[in-house]
């Protein structure tokens, strides 16, 4: 099952569990969740009021569930009210597109998102070149960070997004200090183990290739999107290694379902189930034997009071 990364586009929301199966949703449905969106952005404006009166308040597991899977929420909050701290995991995961000149904050909470940084620095580098203004990396503070300080950050923190940038910016420079942190960070650091493989074998047939990342699988076994991708480029490598962050988060788990296919099923599935809008996506997207089966178990396991109108609403299409 197991295919190539670029015909793969990976989900960061389950749209499916909102009533959306492709890209032209009618307008019902958009109307239903513009309703839901604003019941979430309500209820996290009274936990921004709360974070702010109460020192180290965090907001309920379920509501940061809900605000994780439609993450839209934040970005309908603009400069209306401070969002709570607990928010910057959630805009880690999504908010790598976004302008900081509407939000400086998004800045401060992630500027060590690679990812981040280096769209920036793109938008940026193409401003440049259109003539235009450059984008100010401003902090709320007022401090201005230079564009070698967001280069820096992008070596500190992924091979993969500096040697991106890199092809959009030539530098002599830039390219040894890339090549010395993933030669010191191979046996730590799941980008810097995956680019040590690429640079060592990519001129290899298959077989040898295969051969000669067992010894990188551990450590590519820590982050999801390294694993995931060493799955797919190396489709009868030991899986067991790669699953170990795969099976802490139930998104992965559908990705790895889908796509790979491969691994213990029953182990995967029931970390899917944690998470009723990852099942419902899988169900829509795989179809699989036992559907009507996980459906009702991730229904009956559901214990978030933010998901129940959406479960009721997928039953209600599945009856229909």
């Amino acid at each position: 099952m197991a295919g190539n990364a670029a015909d793969i586009r990976i989900l960061k929301i389950p749209l499916a569990f909102f009533g959306i199966y492709n890209e032209t949703p009618d307008q019902q449905t958009l109307e239903r969740l513009e309703i839901y969106i604003a019941k979430l952005k309500k209820e996290l404006q009274r936990h921004a009021i709360k974070s702010n009166e109460t020192p180290n308040y965090f907001m309920p597991e379920d509501f940061k569930l809900a605000l994780s899977v439609m993450p839209i929420t934040l970005f309908r909050v603009g400069d209306e009210f401070e969002m709570p701290v607990d928010c910057a995991g959630i805009l880690f995961e999504h908010a790598y597109r976004q302008k900081p000149d509407e939000q400086r904050v998004l800045l401060e909470i992630l500027q060590s998102s690679p990812e981040y940084v280096y769209h920036l620095l793109s938008d940026d580098h193409e401003r440049r070149e259109r003539g235009e203004p450059p984008i100010p990396f401003q902090l709320s503070s007022g401090d201005i960070l230079p564009i070698e300080s967001m280069e820096r950050m992008l070596l500190l923190h992924s091979p993969h997004w500096s040697i991106l940038w890199l092809q959009k910016k030539s530098m002599d420079d830039f390219f040894r200090r890339i090549l010395q942190g993933v030669v010191s960070l191979k046996d730590h650091d799941p980008g810097s183990a995956h680019c040590y493989h690429w640079l060592k074998t990519h001129h290899l047939p298959q077989e040898e290739r295969t051969a000669k990342v067992v010894r990188h699988l551990e450590t590519l076994g820590g982050n999801t999107w390294y694993a995931f991708l060493t799955a797919l480029e190396h489709p009868t490598a030991d899986c067991e290694p790669l699953l170990k962050s795969i099976l802490e988060n139930p998104a992965w788990c559908y990705e790895w379902l889908r796509w790979i296919g491969r691994g213990p099923r029953d182990v995967l599935v029931d970390k899917l189930l944690e998470s009723v809008p990852w099942t419902i996506q899988y169900l829509v997207d795989v179809n699989p034997f036992d559907a009507g089966e996980l459906f009702e178990r991730a229904r009956q396991k559901n214990t978030n009071p933010w998901w129940t109108e959406w479960i009721e609403f997928y039953a209600g299409t599945r009856r229909g």
